[in-house]
């Protein structure tokens, strides 16, 4: 569904034409709120119905659709909702929570745009401090020597970029950047290697309160450190992330832990997962929870119509919504964000550097379309290279699609380098490199015909139209300059290549062609289930998994990167050198990514 409000957003003005002529209902879930106020300033109704009417007067309800069904059970539940919240103290890490917030208001008030390179510079160091800080606020057991020495290390290149700025920013921005490294090193200093932390004693306290069914954590990380500090009390499969609770788990105790990350935060009480729920936070973090569910609560009394506009949408009467009517927003609420909010968001948008593509073609480009991706990296794909897309939510599977078939939040697999993709290389370890490179040899002696034929796109094409062949141009274009392409789909395409090179069509080392053709497929079909599998297997929970940036996931079969799709750019012509790979906008924003590798199982 939430595909369809992407569609409709970018396409704004025609869908808002079709929805003039016609009756036109887009549905999203509840992670939208923010993007639809774009619809509503369009002309558009809005309607988040509100859990009292969801549920309408038989409130055990069900009608055997999952979808449905699970609204239902989370609207009784958010309507039951008892939330409260076990608070930790810690004076350091309240601190540096606090230079923060001094942090948030001195760059919302201060103006960089006079100098871009000043303004990318001072971003970097937001990122830095808020990484740090959000690392250290989830620790449950403070990290041993080895990772002591790398989380101070990178303490340190935060101390000297403050200095390297010294002389071209502002007292009032540098002050509560230095006062942020120091309350992270007086936490530091205030606890052993692997002394339990006060976050630790809370949750533990929440644990033994409400016994609950599952401890929710708000990434895999988080997820595994929890899993190890608590072995021995809890069973491993009650601690998920939030993307495991997501798909798999459903009651009505739950304790959550480490929900700072918005998106995180938004995915954990949309829909609401449980009757009974116990945030563990630290008391700052409850000041940014509290904000973060005000401003919900907000919205979603906004979006709310009045009663003969849902009496007309629906066709009941309005005194149906009358007694179910949610209360009035507050008349001056303030969903401006909490300065630390400032913060986080200027962390989360790196400068990308991007190519530019050219309108001219030359047999050095090829025609693609540029992907960025959620973070600072990008790729170029030719209109035939498929690459491997994670399936929706709700499967586990991964599919194959062409750049065209893409939508904005696909989540690609791509490796990081060099023209085979993930599929590919698990296909060529399969057969062997040697029997691979043989059959990619035969396979590939219909190419050879094609170009014999002629190397020009348009004279190819005309000719083999004049023999039977109907493709279009632009495929022609991609069978002759495609070189990881691995043939036609059909037999008879490869007899009337051949017969239009000269050449007989019944020779044996034609059937040789098409048969290494068929036995390639097959092993890259392999491969995707292979792939599957692995994921499966190491790292389930990245199968239901969003990011906010690059996640790179060490599997069994290699490092790969699982990466967002946030927008693609019109065809262009490029450079051939840069297609079919992924490319980094900064290089020191790759490295920053691989401090949190995911490893699987299997490594």
């Amino acid at each position: 569904m939430s595909k369809w409000l992407d569609g409709v957003l970018q396409n704004l003005e025609t869908a808002s034409r079709i929805a003039q002529r016609q009756r036109m209902v887009v549905l999203a879930d509840a992670s939208a709120r923010d993007r639809v106020s774009l619809l509503s300033k369009d002309g558009w109704i809005v309607w988040e119905p509100a859990p009292s009417e969801l549920l309408g007067d038989d409130e055990s309800r069900i009608v055997g659709l999952p979808c449905l069904d699970k609204n239902t059970r989370a609207a009784r539940r958010e309507r039951e909702l008892d939330l409260t919240c076990e608070i930790a103290n810690e004076s350091s890490l309240a601190d540096c929570y606090a230079a923060l917030q001094q942090l948030g208001d001195a760059v919302g008030s201060v103006d960089f745009d006079h100098d871009e390179l000043l303004d990318d510079a001072v971003e970097d160091q937001l990122s830095r401090l808020w990484g740090l800080f959000l690392e250290a606020t989830g620790w449950l057991i403070t990290p041993e020597e080895e990772h002591r020495k790398a989380f101070l290390a990178r303490m340190s290149d935060a101390r000297g970029a403050i200095l390297s700025l010294k002389h071209t920013t502002a007292p009032t921005v540098l002050q509560p950047m230095t006062r942020t490294i120091d309350a992270l090193a007086a936490f530091i200093d205030r606890y052993a290697a692997g002394a339990t932390t006060p976050k630790a004693d809370a949750l533990l306290a929440a644990i033994e309160s409400l016994n609950p069914q599952s401890i929710v954590f708000g990434s895999a990380n988080d997820r595994d450190l929890a899993r190890s500090a608590l072995e021995g009390l809890v069973a491993p499969q009650e601690i998920v992330s939030v993307s495991e609770m997501r798909e798999h788990v459903e009651g009505e105790r739950v304790v959550a832990c480490s929900l700072m990350a918005r998106k995180t935060f938004a995915r954990f009480f949309d829909p609401c997962p449980a009757s009974t729920i116990a945030l563990v936070a630290y008391d700052f973090e409850q000041h940014i929870y509290q904000s973060r569910l005000e401003r919900r609560s907000n919205l979603r009394k906004r979006l709310s119509p009045d009663l003969d506009v849902k009496a007309r949408l629906t066709g009941f009467a309005a005194s149906t919504f009358a007694s179910k009517r949610p209360e009035p927003p507050s008349k001056t609420p303030d969903d401006s964000p909490i300065a630390i909010e400032r913060v986080a968001s200027a962390s989360r948008k790196p400068k990308c550097v991007l190519p530019e593509g050219s309108r001219a073609e030359t047999d050095q480009t090829r025609e693609g379309r540029l992907c960025r991706f959620s973070g600072c990296s990008w790729a170029v794909f030719t209109p035939n290279h498929a690459v491997s897309v994670l399936a929706q939510q709700g499967t586990s599977a991964i599919i194959r699609r062409t750049v065209d078939e893409l939508l904005t939040g696909d989540r690609l697999l791509l490796r990081e380098a060099g023209d085979k993709d993930v599929i590919r290389l698990i296909a060529e370890d399969t057969a062997g490199p040697t029997t691979y490179a043989q059959l990619w040899e035969a396979g590939q002696r219909w190419k050879t015909a094609l170009k014999k034929i002629s190397p020009n796109p348009a004279t190819l094409w005309q000719k083999l139209s004049w023999l039977g062949l109907h493709r279009d141009p632009v495929t022609i274009r991609y069978w002759l300059l495609d070189d990881g392409m691995i043939g036609p789909r059909s037999q008879d395409d490869i007899s009337i290549i051949v017969e239009a090179a000269g050449e007989q069509p019944d020779d044996k080392k034609w059937q040789e062609c098409w048969d290494a053709i068929v036995r390639l497929r097959t092993l890259h079909m392999r491969a995707g289930m292979q792939l599957t599998q692995a994921l499966e297997e190491e790292c389930s929970d990245l199968m239901f998994a969003d990011f906010e940036h690059e996640q790179a996931v060490e599997l069994s079969l290699g490092l790969l990167w699982l990466v967002s799709v946030q927008s693609i750019q019109a065809p262009a012509h490029w450079p051939a050198n840069i297609v079919n790979a992924l490319h980094w906008g900064r290089e020191d924003w790759r490295d920053d990514m691989l401090r949190n590798v995911i490893v699987g199982a299997g490594c």
